[in-house]
């Protein structure tokens, strides 16, 4: 019982001190129609969702790139109202930064993301009196 406890507690820790921000790298917010954020995790990897609220139909370049450089995912997206899913496996990209770069065809404009992940294991001993 106490290792469940202990073993909940732990991965309820891990959960909670996954720190992934996502900054936005132009300073206007409210005229912005791409949305970026962290829907949920699955088996500790992030999933997050990028939210394109364009009322007219356009075409957008989305780009998601390691700290190195190395892209990770390229695609070519038209519509309107668009809303993507990503899941990027940490396989060797723990505690790195990912960056999301979306650019829209029509006016040319691009808009830059940051998604920062770090994590932190901590071991705690509990001293209780029988």
């Amino acid at each position: 019982m106490k290792k469940a406890i202990l073993s909940l507690a732990m991965s309820l820790f891990f959960v909670v001190s996954l720190n992934l921000t996502a900054a936005a790298n132009d300073d206007d917010k409210k005229t912005s129609a791409i949305e970026v954020k962290v829907i949920s995790t699955d088996s500790e990897q992030p999933i997050f969702q990028l939210d394109l609220n364009n009322k007219e139909v356009e075409e957008f370049y989305v780009t998601i790139k390691d700290n190195y450089g190395n892209t990770l995912y390229a695609d070519k997206i038209k519509g309107s109202n668009i809303s993507k899913k990503f899941k990027i496996t940490s396989d060797g990209l723990a505690d790195q930064s990912i960056r999301i770069e979306v650019r829209s065809k029509k006016t040319n404009k691009s808009e830059v993301y940051t998604i920062n992940r770090s994590s932190k294991y901590v071991q705690e001993t509990v001293v209780s009196k029988l």
